[in-house]
């Protein structure tokens, strides 16, 4: 795999954003696979500069995206790295976005979360130091260690009201299972969190989602 960043703009009102990628495979076909969270616009400037200014640790949380922004696209378009630029007629996204969100909130029902609650946190979970040391050079599976074997993995913790992580849910994953185990092991040994917080500042059972790339510098 090869790390780069691609070219995207939900059009036609929204600003052109980069999104990294790593250049790898779905089965057998070339695919981009999008090493980020996408969301229809880039962080204001405001929210540039806390990200920039933020303390080791510290996670900053974006402000959501307004219903009539999802409503005013029309299309998604992609272009570098392609060759040629290839615009998807996606017409408004409100409607889809709703459904989604739906969807969400019956998927959380299932990972035993309060769902009306958790609509009005006043705090996500938040990271109790820098999650980029969750993860050791050690934890690299030996066994695709010693062929150069790259892996991107999307996990989900639970995170329960005293801010301990009490399972890990792969959620996607590019390569063999010895990364999503090799994963799942070292998070839940060494993250821990500040719990969510509902609306009356009470902590309460919540999760927390992001990605794990194995990968070996200069391959």
């Amino acid at each position: 795999m090869l790390k780069a960043d691609a070219w995207v703009q939900f059009g036609p009102s929204e600003a052109k954003q980069p999104l990294p990628f790593l250049k790898g495979n779905v089965g057998k076909n070339a695919a981009l696979l999008f090493s980020s969270d996408a969301r229809i616009a880039p962080p204001s400037d405001d929210e540039l500069k806390a990200i920039k200014d933020k303390k080791e640790g510290e996670w900053i949380e974006l402000e959501p995206i307004a219903a009539k922004r999802y409503e005013a696209i029309q299309h998604l378009e992609i272009g570098k790295p392609l060759r040629q630029t290839i615009v998807l007629e996606t017409g408004p996204l409100k409607r889809p976005m709703e459904s989604l969100d739906k969807c969400i909130d019956e998927l959380l029902t299932h990972w035993g979360i309060d769902v009306e609650k958790h609509k009005n946190l006043k705090r996500s979970p938040v990271p109790a130091q820098n999650p980029g040391r969750w993860i050791y050079s050690s934890d690299y599976p030996m066994d695709m260690l010693q062929i150069g074997q790259p892996a991107l993995v999307e996990f989900r913790l639970s995170v329960n009201e005293d801010g301990k992580p009490t399972a890990c849910h792969i959620q996607a994953t590019t390569r063999p299972k010895e990364f999503d185990d090799a994963v799942c092991k070292s998070l839940l040994r060494r993250a821990a969190f500040e719990p969510a917080l509902d609306s009356d500042g009470k902590p309460i059972a919540s999760y927390w989602r992001s990605r794990v790339r194995f990968q070996i510098p200069g391959i």
